[in-house]
């Protein structure tokens, strides 16, 4: 994932310091998992940057609200704006697939879709 954000920003975001598991001691882990609250929701958001994949659950009073298994996906970057802190994953040019983003605030939401002329 290129471009990808700094671990301190990960960490601001997410509100949590990360879960590493590598395999094989690798210097670019093998996946980061970040657990996060908000009100009611939370979300574990885990990342494998060098296999472009981003696995996000999301849970509301412990029940699942939805889960998003995201591969191919080819940057990763935060943004704060209005009030606004999301994520989005990019997709390779040609895919077809469109951003996918991850808002924590001003509360959890999602959005994600295939129509291009919205």
């Amino acid at each position: 994932m290129d471009p990808f954000p700094e671990d301190h920003e990960l960490v601001g975001f997410f509100e949590a310091d990360p879960e590493f598991r590598d395999r094989g001691g690798l210097s670019f882990h093998e996946r980061l998992t970040f657990k996060t609250t908000r009100g009611e929701d939370q979300i574990v958001c885990d990342i494998e940057p060098g296999d472009r994949k981003l696995l996000i659950s999301w849970y509301r009073q412990g029940n699942s609200v939805g889960r998003f298994a995201l591969s191919g996906v080819a940057s990763l970057e935060l943004s704060s704006s209005r009030g606004e802190e999301f994520m989005t994953a990019k997709f390779a040019l040609g895919t077809g697939l469109l951003e996918f983003r991850l808002y924590l605030k001003p509360h959890v939401q999602v959005q994600w879709g295939n129509v291009h002329d919205v």
